[in-house]
């Protein structure tokens, strides 16, 4: 015998909590009737709802947990409104506030044709209506419109819990597909990989199998391979991949999420009809997943655009040594030759890449360049004179940290690539059109951070006669999503560009610029091993570091430092020596479990 739901029925006399950005919510429930021991008049209910309204009566289905704070609660897994059933309910029910003009005859006449089964009836045939005298269309909308907010959202929220969605994923589906979402799914739940952020091809399998598709699909095999195509690319850094390891890599996929055999011929079909159709694009061997192989196109144009500007920008050889020697003296600095030629170089071209290492003076040759073209354009740099719209120069970076640093060596409004767009979260898809900028130029610093997607988008957004420079360093690690975008910027010979090599210590004699640079390199400094006043060295195997860490944290917690003035660096996670090791001796260190702690383990 299958044991009963536990369940709890009653109106909802507070909304406590509700995340906009999700279906999540927490709810006071007076209770009118549950199946379990539970005695109070009231409960607290949490889970994730559409459009709950206050007063209306719920069937909520879950289970009783202890919250250690606030006591007993029902966690719901799905719910249900109790719609009215008897014929006087639904009367009262669609002559009520929530239905204005619907007085109780026309109310009568509603129930009289369609009968207890009225709501559902109007929700499936809505023409239905069409056949109650008086009820003219603007009511009819109306009344469809009220009950399909009140039953629509939350019979898709119900029907979404049954094949295991959260709130976060019910939300975004619940968003992309409206009340349609529960038929989109039964249809095609593989549509749900292409459409919705956050769900992979596996994820959407197990829809399918439990829907009865058949592992040999036409539209399990689309699915893998559109899924796959883009995979790749995140975890790879990669923006194509060769033809025939999509095939092995789709293959892999199918047969661990489904433990049945593909036949490669018919998967190999099915790539060359996803490229027919321009699902999938091809350049030889070459696989692209199309938001990547039409940025990849965007970006070239758009440096093409960019080099080719009509504006012509020419500034006497005199004037710019002349005001270059007056910026030296106002900020009581000398430009060393290199970076002054690149700030000369920058000043001149539409276009211009600045890179160095740590300590080269980037920072300084970034506010060279913008002193030098301030006092060119005879512009005042007061930040107060202008709106955040218009100010003359951009800077922007892909974090707010680097942002930051920019606003800290200017002392120029400066923000994160998306800020300057206008854009909200990770923006990828190539026919996204943000805000056209506005200024004379631009400087992105740690420009090997941005990624393809990013790239095409500022590309986009920046108008024929703006001066652009680009800073980094191009021995960082690439971006972490798909492409190398600086370097293969620093590949095109069209674009003008200088590295800066001379090292600018640091402090007074640090001495981690010049090692780090010549790590770089491939060369170990005699004096690699001597202690320094701001480095040490011990030498160790993997079984003495972990010991070796926990001595220097807690000699530097004894003399006041915090954890926050700590950073450990480790290359991997695991082993002795790994970053969970030592993630593990650092909470005992700074953390540690007193018994009355509670703990989350994974």
């Amino acid at each position: 015998m299958i044991p009963e739901r536990t369940f709890f029925v009653g109106h909802v006399a507070a909304i406590f909590f509700q995340n906009p950005s999700n279906f999540y919510k927490v709810l006071l429930v007076k209770v009118t009737e549950n199946n379990t021991d539970y005695k109070d008049s009231e409960i607290v209910v949490t889970g994730s709802f559409g459009e709950i309204q206050e007063e209306e009566k719920y069937r909520f289905f879950g289970e009783l947990v202890n919250h250690p704070k606030y006591g007993v609660q029902l966690k719901a897994e799905s719910y249900q409104q109790e719609q009215p059933t008897s014929e006087q309910g639904l009367i009262a029910y669609l002559s009520g506030e929530k239905f204005p003009g619907i007085g109780k005859k026309t109310a009568e006449k509603i129930v009289d044709l369609l009968g207890e089964e009225a709501i559902d009836r109007m929700l499936e045939e809505p023409t239905l209506l069409d056949q109650i005298p008086g009820l003219n269309e603007s009511k009819q909308k109306m009344i469809l419109d009220t009950v399909r907010q009140n039953h629509g959202m939350d019979q898709v929220i119900v029907g979404l819990s049954r094949y295991g969605f959260g709130s976060q994923l019910s939300f975004a589906i619940y968003q992309a597909y409206k009340n349609e979402a529960l038929s989109i799914i039964e249809e095609n739940p593989y549509q749900l990989v292409e459409d919705i952020e956050g769900i992979g091809f596996k994820r959407a399998d197990g829809i399918a199998e439990q829907l009865g598709i058949e592992a040999s699909s036409p539209q399990r095999f689309r699915a893998a391979v559109l899924h796959q195509i883009f995979a790749q690319s995140l975890q790879t850094g990669n923006t194509f991949i060769h033809a025939q390891d999509l095939l092995e890599q789709t293959l892999r996929l199918l047969e661990t999420s489904r433990p049945i055999e593909i036949a490669p011929d018919d998967l190999a079909s099915t790539i060359i009809q996803l490229v027919e159709e321009g699902k999938i694009q091809q350049e030889e061997t070459r696989l692209y997943e199309n938001s990547l192989y039409f940025s990849e196109w965007g970006i070239a144009s758009s440096i093409e655009r960019l080099l080719s500007r009509k504006k012509e920008i020419v500034y006497p050889e005199k004037t710019i040594s002349k005001t270059l020697r007056k910026i030296e003296k106002h900020l009581g600095i000398t430009y060393g030759s290199s970076q002054e030629e690149a700030i000369k170089e920058a000043i001149r071209s539409p276009l211009f890449i600045l890179t160095g290492g740590p300590g080269t003076g980037k920072t300084t040759v970034i506010n060279g360049i913008v002193q030098l073209f301030a006092e060119l354009n005879d512009l005042d740099l007061e930040p107060s004179k202008y709106s955040e719209e218009t100010f003359p120069i951009l800077l922007a970076a892909p974090t707010g940290r680097a942002a930051k640093r920019m606003n800290e060596t200017t002392g120029l409004p400066s923000g994160t690539i998306h800020r300057l767009l206008g854009l909200n979260g990770r923006e990828k898809a190539p026919s996204i059109s943000p805000k056209e900028l506005e200024g004379g130029l631009l400087i992105v610093d740690e420009m090997s951070m941005v990624d393809t997607w990013l790239a095409n988008t500022l590309f986009k957004s920046i108008p024929t006669n703006m001066q652009v420079i680009f800073v980094g360093d191009k021995d960082q690690l690439p971006s972490v999503g798909p492409g190398q975008v600086l370097h293969d910027l620093l590949a095109i010979d069209a674009i003008p560009k200088q590295e800066l090599t001379e090292i600018y210590r640091q402090g007074d004699g640090s001495s981690i610029i010049p090692l780090a640079h010549a790590i770089k390199n491939g060369q170990l400094p005699a004096d690699f091993t001597q202690n320094q006043k701001d480095r040490s060295f011990f030498a160790c195997d993997a079984y003495k570091i972990e010991p070796l860490i926990a001595q220097i944290v807690k000699r530097a917690k004894d003399k006041g430092y915090t954890p926050q003035d700590i950073q450990v660096l480790a290359p991997m996670y695991r082993g002795a020596a790994g970053i969970d090791a030592l993630n593990k001796m650092m909470q005992e260190i700074f953390n540690p479990n007193d018994g009355t702690k509670k703990e989350v383990t994974q």
